[in-house]
């Protein structure tokens, strides 16, 4: 049980800073490089690759615990550690090679943050302290695991979590399930901003701006579902709350469609006048992509997960 709430805890820190590093990550490369044209590109792309680390090792965490192999997962942390190690190194050298030629030798120039660069190299620094230990304990468990030579103890570890993919067509599946982790990482840190960023004094166009602000964590809570709900729950009871789960879901989405629906016929313009800071390229472009994105990502899997259930309902009849 301690284990249980162990994994959950670490998953939902590990999501946070994930999804801190990819909102944070689209921010910085729209405005910077896309927008500016790269024009800053050094003091950039240090800061990009840091961003990108707590999303590398939120999947690294997740993939590995589908290892049911003492040796391959010491063997694959070893690996990663390294890759990590050598990452913070060059945020850290590149950092403190900016300060010194870039920014005239002052530690703080505020581009970024209020402490930036300082700042980015005490967590490159943190980052690097961190695996570094990792990737020490885990040379020295492989190595006395491969000493050992023991075949049961090497095969304690099972897999806690088991994703149904197909046979056929796994890489395609398993590349959609990364993009659709990436969305809803970005739409979840954009929720929490979010929430600060509506302008609530535009009352024609508040019902609007509320369900933009849920059908952000709407990706996030059906990830939630299905992975610490449906593929932890006991065989018996997973018919059951997949049905539930399908229906409340459902529910949502039509309830959350309507309410749009009703909005857009108050005012069509509403996501220009009061979400601007949700969609800079709605903004700058006078569209509403932004909200159809993300009716996508509450549409998609719970069309799929309609039609698996039909499917399955159907296969019984027969």
């Amino acid at each position: 049980m301690k284990n249980k709430y162990l994994s959950l805890s670490l998953s939902i820190l590990l999501y946070v800073l994930a999804s801190i590093g990819m909102f944070y990550f689209f921010y910085y490369f729209f405005t910077d490089v896309i927008v500016n044209s790269g024009q800053d590109i050094d003091v950039t792309f240090p800061v990009l690759i840091l961003l990108i680390l707590p999303i590398y090792v939120f999947f690294l965490y997740h993939f590995s615990l589908a290892i049911d192999n003492k040796l391959k997962l010491y063997k694959r942390l070893i690996i990663h550690c390294s890759i990590l190690i050598f990452l913070s190194i060059y945020i850290i050298v590149h950092l403190i090679l900016t300060i010194y030629f870039v920014y005239q030798g002052f530690a703080i120039n505020q581009q970024f943050t209020n402490f930036f660069p300082l700042d980015y190299i005490i967590y490159a620094l943190l980052i690097l302290l961190i695996f570094s230990a990792l990737l020490t304990y885990s040379v020295l468990k492989f190595k006395k695991i491969r000493k050992d030579n023991n075949l049961e103890e090497n095969n304690i570890i099972k897999p806690s979590i088991k994703l149904n993919l197909p046979k056929k067509g796994k890489l395609p599946y398993l590349i959609l399930i990364i993009v659709y982790l990436l969305f809803a990482m970005y739409f979840f840190m954009q929720g929490l901003l979010g929430i600060f960023l509506i302008d609530y004094t535009m009352m024609m166009n508040l019902l609007g701006s509320l369900v933009v602000l849920i059908l952000c964590f709407a990706p996030t809570i059906l990830i939630f579902i299905y992975y610490f709900g449906y593929l932890r729950m006991k065989e018996e009871k997973k018919n059951k709350f997949y049905l539930i789960s399908l229906i409340s879901t459902s529910s949502s989405f039509i309830l959350l469609l309507i309410l749009y629906i009703v909005q857009l016929s108050i005012n069509k313009m509403f996501v220009i006048e009061s979400l601007q800071a949700f969609f800079p390229l709605d903004f700058a472009a006078s569209l509403n992509i932004g909200p159809l994105i993300l009716f996508l990502l509450m549409a998609l899997p719970t069309s799929i997960a309609a039609t698996v259930y039909l499917l399955r309902f159907l296969k019984k009849k027969k």
